[in-house]
């Protein structure tokens, strides 16, 4: 477990590097595009995310699946896996980039009276999707490399400061909107390189175009498991393009409303960071133990993670929730902009999220175990009963109803997933002592709330996070829900301390 915490620990640090940058851009954003342009920046970034979701017809999954099989019987030479996914990708590609341009007219159709900048901007998703499914699947061949660390910098990174590098230059007026929003969808170019050489070069992954005796042995079975996650998996990002889509085209204020969502999903996705600085050293680590029948490191796995994300995610969440109202003050609110509803649409959003981390991996370990089909059984009817709600949602309260059916969707699956890995694989990620870290959480947020604003919203701010991160890190301190937490908080006041 101590190559995992410190690839853990370490890409966490590239990751939130990422959200640094990613929060300066988010308010050079806001500052300087209109909301409505904004907003398009925020349906593109939705859309581009659901289409490489089905460009990549569920095979990144598959290569998760069966690499540690086809490395432990083929070595590196032989393995014939990448060329076999590398292909298939390429052919969803082709498949999902003709049907946008078959679908034109609906799109135009359904957008062109509250979100025409959408329709004027729409054949943009071509090289977002382009660069991002290859990220995605130079991603997967990274994880399996156990090369986690580069490849969540570069992914976390280097597309965060391209669009630094673009929105800078139209600050400046170097470069008109038009040129920006060209710029803005090869954001993905330059990681896309760097992530190539990482995974091919120094020992990496080699395309071996010659079928192995296992491929023909196996292939049955590969391909019953990818269409399975194919499907669940496009079922899965469904809900994300029809509730950016949906409040785009049914709200009077279009892209206006999508601004606002897109930046409480912004600032939710920080909560994610730990989830994601942990995935890829565990998904590699679940797949081998998996694999090898290891059930007592999978359950390990599974209750650390969950412990470790509850106490970040919990401090993280409170820390966004005492600083958000910052959005409604002038630094934001320029040439009209609206963003008051955001403080409550990311609570409603954030608490979904954090019960999505207390979690742990419990979505990896039902896919990676021979029960993989139950992920998708559960993952098909929690979308199907989505659509319908999310639509009635969003049409009877707008930009508060897509918060609240995007809550109910997360919570769903989280209930879901934790009764079939409990029903199926025997475990569950919970103990005593997660039920003490949530009522410290509370008692710690409960307390800062109480604190009396001051004449300064930047000062109040300022104390009421020093307050909650006092209060809450030393109920960790002596309650100690976690070895490996404890741990590195023991080190890190010994290096104070010195």
């Amino acid at each position: 477990m101590g190559v995992v915490r410190k690839q853990s620990i370490l890409s966490l640090f590239g990751i939130y590097a990422g959200f640094a940058i990613g929060a300066v851009n988010q308010f050079l954003f806001i500052r300087h595009l209109s909301q409505e342009q904004f907003g398009l920046t925020t349906i593109l970034r939705e859309v581009f995310l659901t289409l490489t979701t089905f460009a990549s017809l569920g095979t990144l999954l598959t290569f998760h699946r069966f690499f540690p099989m086809y490395d432990k019987s083929l070595g590196r030479e032989k393995n014939d896996l990448p060329f076999l996914i590398l292909g298939a990708c390429t052919i969803g590609l082709v498949l999902v980039i003709s049907s946008l341009f078959f679908f034109k007219d609906f799109i135009i159709l359904k957008f062109s009276k509250n979100s025409p900048l959408f329709v004027e901007w729409f054949y943009l998703l071509v090289p977002l999707t382009c660069t991002v499914l290859l990220i995605q699947l130079f991603e997967a061949f990274a994880f399996m490399l156990k090369r986690t660390i580069g490849s969540n910098i570069i992914k976390e990174v280097g597309f965060r400061i391209f669009q630094s590098v673009i929105i800078v230059l139209y600050c400046f007026q170097l470069i008109t909107i038009e040129t920006f929003f060209i710029l803005f969808s090869f954001m993905y170019l330059p990681s896309v390189l760097i992530m190539a050489w990482m995974v091919f070069a120094k020992e990496g992954i080699k395309i071996n175009t010659r079928l192995s005796r296992l491929t023909k042995k196996v292939y049955r079975k590969m391909i019953s498991f990818t269409a399975y996650h194919f499907t669940g998996a496009a079922i899965s990002v469904v809900p994300v393009a029809v509730n950016i889509s949906l409040l785009s085209s049914l709200s009077p204020m279009g892209l206006n409303d999508a601004a606002v969502y897109g930046i409480a999903k912004f600032v939710v996705s920080v909560i994610d960071g730990p989830l994601r600085s942990m995935l890829g050293i565990n998904v590699a680590t679940v797949s081998e133990a998996s694999h090898n029948r290891d059930h007592d490191r999978v359950a390990r796995i599974y209750r650390k993670t969950s412990i470790s994300l509850s106490i970040i995610g919990i401090a993280i969440f409170a820390l966004i929730l005492v600083n958000i109202n910052l959005i409604n003050t002038p630094l934001f609110t320029t040439n009209g902009k609206d963003f008051s509803k955001l403080p409550l649409i990311f609570a409603i959003v954030g608490i979904s999220k954090v019960f999505e981390l207390s979690m742990g991996l419990n979505n990896v370990i039902l896919y990676l175990s021979k029960h993989w089909r139950m992920e998708f059984l559960i993952t098909s009817s929690v979308i199907l009963l989505n659509i319908p709600v999310s639509y009635f949602l969003t049409k009877e309260f707008l930009l508060m109803g897509t918060a609240i059916a995007d809550a109910l969707l997360v919570s769903l699956f989280c209930i879901l997933r934790f009764w079939a890995v409990k029903k199926l694989i025997g475990i569950q990620p919970y103990t005593w002592k997660t039920l003490g870290l949530l009522l410290i959480g509370i008692l710690s947020l409960a307390a800062t709330l109480l604190v009396p604003d001051t004449p300064n919203i930047f000062l109040t701010n300022i104390i009421k996070s020093i307050v909650f991160g006092t209060l809450y890190f030393i109920g960790i301190w002596y309650y100690q829900p976690s070895e490996d937490f404890h741990e590195i908080m023991r080190k890190a006041v010994k290096k104070i301390s010195r």
